[in-house]
């Protein structure tokens, strides 16, 4: 967060933005670890790895999810099915704190008190509350195909 205020971030820079998505996910990654522990920590980043490059593969290969064809700048390299490395790990930083955002909103403290059906909704809410939190923050480094 204070990254920015200390270097002007120049998108042609890839080092000022990678510093920035590394520091995010070395946070996100500490937090995790403490909260979650290893097990779970993995199981998250493994599920958001396959769901959040499987949207941004469909996006950036077939044009599909986010309203069309899209390509990411070619200064985010290196790239695997024309998605960027670092954009996902960018990902898994910003699905985590939605998450956390999300788990927060929803209290999801009492879940152990509940019923079933109370635990489904409840965890139905999180889950659509992380993924809008996350699409909105969701950022620029892409141009629209054929530019």
């Amino acid at each position: 967060l204070i990254l920015p205020l200390l270097v002007s971030v120049d998108h042609q820079n890839i080092w000022h933005i990678a510093l920035g998505v590394f520091l995010m996910f070395v946070f996100v990654l500490w937090h995790a670890l403490l909260k979650f522990g290893v097990k779970n920590t993995l199981i998250f980043l493994g599920l958001a790895s396959i769901v959040s490059f499987a949207a941004e593969s469909f996006g950036v290969n077939f044009g599909y999810l986010f309203g069309g064809g899209y390509n990411y700048a070619d200064y985010l390299m290196p790239k695997i099915f024309g998605v960027p490395v670092l954009v996902m790990i960018m990902w898994l930083a910003i699905l985590y704190i939605c998450y956390q955002l999300a788990e927060h909103v929803t209290d999801f403290r009492f879940l152990k008190k509940t019923k079933f059906f109370e635990k489904f909704v409840i965890s139905f809410f999180a889950a659509l509350l992380t993924g809008l939190a996350a699409v909105a923050w969701d950022g620029e480094p892409m141009t629209p195909a054929g530019v």
